[in-house]
């Protein structure tokens, strides 16, 4: 070190390093040219034992062993440059205590008072001993097993956790192999773990499942780590394994509720959904055919007014049967929802084929069914869209097959239909739809309405939820239903959500400004939008600060799917999204793959329960018990929930028992104006 960079230090030195070293975690000492001692902070009491009454005015050597004073000395005069490089020492505490040292000496230069400041921190055996007992102490402390195996995979040790998690003991376990806990079929991990740690590659955190000492299984999460000997050298490796049956059980529970439709144990209509999109993908890979038929049974709502919902749902149940009894191999049959069902044929090699397999269904629903010793009389409407002649799209063969079934209801029901040439003539419609939508948000068409959204505990309303409409030139007023799918496949997704964004930002400001301070507005996000990613979104934040508008006053929505379905990439997303202050809800919870991992990494503050589940909570139990379900575990995560579908005094009075937050529903308000929503916010 240069001369010129020796600090000065005044006659009163010690007085001004008082506030400068006090709060400094490092033992601080300053001595005098006569190498006594001057100055000593908080610090240096801990470490060494005395206070700094006992010790300033006492010389250096007092801390120095008596076989180790030379070596002080030594130290002290070293030059400059070399001074303030680190040095190991071994210094003598109060009572004797030795306390091994990691010390730097800067030279202080002064006119008056030429000395030196000594920076000490501990190190050595002492702490490495302190150490060593801390980590033992949360070893066998720990609820998780912490196993260590040699590069042969034999077990070296074994906490306490490992014993309570496997019901080995550790005398019994160590020094066998690990593989005396891994089943048979999945032995293959143990020799690929091996293999990673000879090589000296990291190993990648799994989940697995594993054997206990009485040969029962548990499901495991496991993190496994290299130990390496001093010089480097990787000579065995630590595995941290954690019990994750009882988060297994719970997906389970939620994926099956969420997955499965509880009254025919059919699949419901987003594990349809989703089972359709996979099999497009296949057809369309392999160039073959296949068909998708809606099925509605008719005169089922006759059943439920006569005969009651409890054998409406016994009817369905059985229908369920029958209609898995119709269908081949392969096929998959769903229940959408109410009297709906859906079938899919994954292969068929002509379109005549598909229109047998939903004639014999229909004909299979007209034959008796014998509930609790009635006779209920149904039949069952048939509507045939095959891949690719009547659609590309999973969206576009929903609407055909849609548009069938309806059209063999109106031909008298108890029949199979495929599109007529009168359909066809509509499928040319919607392409000129289509070519409509195009121009139409330049053209100023679209119109935004807003949903009130009421809060339970006082009935007021800062809340709405925004949704676009489209104001056709010809058509009229049309809903999301008609034009959202096609702007979907014409790729126009983006530029839509970003003008919904921007429109409610400008009303919300508006609103905020005349009316109440604290109002707040919801959007809905596609698919399309996240996958943007954040680059689509910058604009948004700028445009916000524009309008002088918080973030925290806007509330984005994202289906469950699409947290699901991109959850790495929507979840860094979303995480930036919420370091801006907007405020993230998760839209239609229940219908989609819960995972409450999943849930627990992102950072949303709202879960909407679907309103497929409020709407029948007051007839079926387990509904019921699944929105209690979804609103308790919002409120053990901190969020708050959101009901959709409100329609009726009692399903109100209900959620709010449940603790549920917030309402949303036509008992309320329909979709509205923004003059006319206007008039169910509080006034300032």
């Amino acid at each position: 070190m240069r001369a010129s960079a020796t600090p000065n230090m005044p006659t009163d030195c010690p007085a001004l390093l008082d506030p400068l070293f006090n709060g400094c975690a490092d033992a601080v000492i300053a001595l005098d040219a006569e190498r006594v001692i001057t100055h000593w902070n908080p610090a240096a009491a801990r470490l060494f034992g005395y206070t700094a009454a006992e010790i300033v005015g006492q010389p250096l050597m007092a801390l120095s062993p008596a076989d180790r004073r030379r070596e002080s000395q030594q130290l002290l005069t070293l030059p400059e440059l070399e001074a303030a490089q680190p040095h190991r020492a071994l210094l003598a505490g109060k009572n004797g205590r030795m306390v091994s040292v990691s010390l730097r000496v800067w030279p202080v230069a002064g006119p008056q008072a030429p000395g030196q400041l000594l920076f000490l921190r501990e190190c050595g055996p002492a702490l490495e001993l302190q150490q060593s007992q801390q980590l033992q102490a949360l070893v066998a402390n720990s609820d998780d097993g912490i196993i260590t195996k040699d590069l042969n995979g034999v077990i070296t040790s074994w906490n306490p956790g490992a014993e309570r998690l496997f019901g080995w003991l550790a005398e019994e376990i160590i020094g066998r192999p690990m593989r005396t806990l891994i089943p048979a079929d999945r032995q293959h991990e143990e020799d690929h773990i091996l293999k990673r740690l000879v090589a000296g590659e990291k190993v990648d955190h799994f989940e697995t499942e594993r054997l206990r000492k009485d040969g029962s299984t548990v499901f495991v999460s496991v993190t496994v780590s290299p130990l390496r000997d001093a010089q480097g050298l990787v000579v065995g490796a630590s595995k941290i394994a954690r019990d994750i049956g009882v988060r297994l059980q719970a997906e389970r529970v939620i994926h099956h509720h969420a997955t499965v439709d509880p009254i025919t144990g059919l699949l419901n209509r987003r594990a349809f959904s989703e089972r359709l999109g996979e099999l497009l993908q296949q057809a369309d890979a392999a160039g073959r055919r296949m068909a998708l038929l809606m099925i509605d049974l008719d005169r089922f709502k006759a059943v439920n007014d006569t005969l009651g919902h409890h054998v409406g749902d016994l009817l369905l149940r059985q229908v369920g049967r029958r209609l898995r009894e119709v269908l081949r191999e392969g096929d998959v049959i769903a229940r959408q929802g109410g009297d709906e069902f859906t079938a899919l044929l994954p292969q068929v090699e002509h379109p005549a084929e598909a229109m047998a397999v939903a004639q014999r269904i229909s004909q299979a629903l007209t034959e008796p069914f014998l509930i609790e010793g009635k006779r209920p009389s149904i039949g069952g409407s048939v509507g045939v869209a095959v891949f690719p002649e009547d659609g590309r799209s999973a969206e576009l063969l929903m609407q055909h097959a849609d548009e069938a079934m309806y059209g063999s209801k109106r031909a008298g029901g108890s029949r199979a239909a495929r599109l007529s040439a009168e359909e066809q003539a509509a499928a040319q419609d919607r392409a000129r739809l289509l070519a409509d939508l195009h121009p139409a948000i330049a053209q100023g068409q679209l119109r935004l309405v807003y949903q009130p959204v009421r809060r339970f505990s006082d009935g007021s309303v800062l809340r709405s939820e925004a949704l676009v409409r489209w104001a056709h030139p010809e058509r009229g007023l049309l809903g999301p239903g008609l034009f959202i799918p096609l702007a979907e496949e014409a790729g126009l997704l983006n530029a839509l959500g970003d003008w919904v964004f921007r429109e409610a930002a400008r009303q919300l400001a508006d609103w905020r400004r005349r009316l109440h301070p604290q109002l707040q507005v919801s959007i809905n996000l596609s698919p399309s939008q996240l996958r943007a990613g954040a680059d689509y979104f910058r604009g948004w934040s700028q445009h916000l600060r524009e309008l002088a508008l918080p973030p925290s006053a806007l509330i984005l929505e994202i289906t469950e799917g699409m947290v699901v379905d991109q959850s790495r990439d929507t979840a860094q997303l979303l995480r930036r999204i919420r370091e801006h202050g907007a405020q993230i809800a998760i839209d239609d919870f229940g219908t989609g793959y819960s995972s409450l991992s999943l849930l627990s990494r992102l950072d949303v503050q709202y879960l909407k329960v679907d309103q497929s589940f409020v709407r029948q909570m007051m007839r079926s139990e387990r509904e019921r018990a699944l929105v209690e379900a979804i609103v308790s575990m919002a409120q053990k995560l901190g969020l708050q929930a959101v009901a959709e579908g409100v329609e009726t005094a009692e399903q109100a009075q209900l959620l709010q028992l449940m603790g549920c937050d917030y309402g949303q529903g036509y008992l309320y308000a329909r979709p509205l104006p923004p003059d006319e929503v206007e008039q169910h916010f509080p006034a300032a």
